[in-house]
């Protein structure tokens, strides 16, 4: 075959990637919607993030947020098979 069989996921720290990811949240405004995003991309990396807006996301999110990165690992893993995170 002339088809890699193979696929190599590199994956940063998680406390590191919650933090960005918080902040990449935070620069558009929570934004519900693709396009709600895309009318935000100049705000990136631009602002100051609130630490308590921060601890608030955390609290309410953090679980699921682990939860959701476990599962794009198992999904690379698994090559592709698709889970119900939610089920």
């Amino acid at each position: 075959q002339d088809h890699a069989d193979h696929v190599i996921l590199i994956v940063r720290n998680i406390r590191q990637t919650i933090d960005e990811y918080h902040d990449i949240l935070a620069d558009i405004d929570y934004a519900k919607t693709w396009e709600e995003a895309t009318e935000k991309i100049p705000n990136l990396y631009n602002g100051y993030i609130d630490m308590d807006n921060y601890a608030g996301w955390r609290d309410e999110r953090v679980m699921d947020e682990i939860g959701w990165y476990g599962w794009v690992i198992d999904y690379w893993m698994e090559s592709g098979l698709m889970r119900d995170y939610f089920d």
